[in-house]
């Protein structure tokens, strides 16, 4: 139980980590807990662009090597 919702991950929940995003849509289902605020999710993948997603516009190219 990633978020202690008392919900078991693999049968009963559908959002791992509480983030607003449904684990078929999230690119880190077990990630960061309970953020679920889409400013800091740019493309909506789920993934905290702070320390979890390293592409956050979602373009062919990594934060490091981005330059927008």
């Amino acid at each position: 139980d990633n978020d202690k919702d008392g919900c078991d991950d693999i049968t009963e929940d559908i959002d791992n980590d509480g983030d607003g995003v449904v684990n078929s849509n999230d690119l880190c289902p077990d990630g960061a807990q309970y953020w679920g605020e889409f400013a800091i999710d740019n493309d909506g993948d789920g993934c905290r662009d702070a320390d979890e997603d390293d592409n956050d516009d979602n373009d062919p190219y990594l934060d490091s090597d981005d330059a927008c």
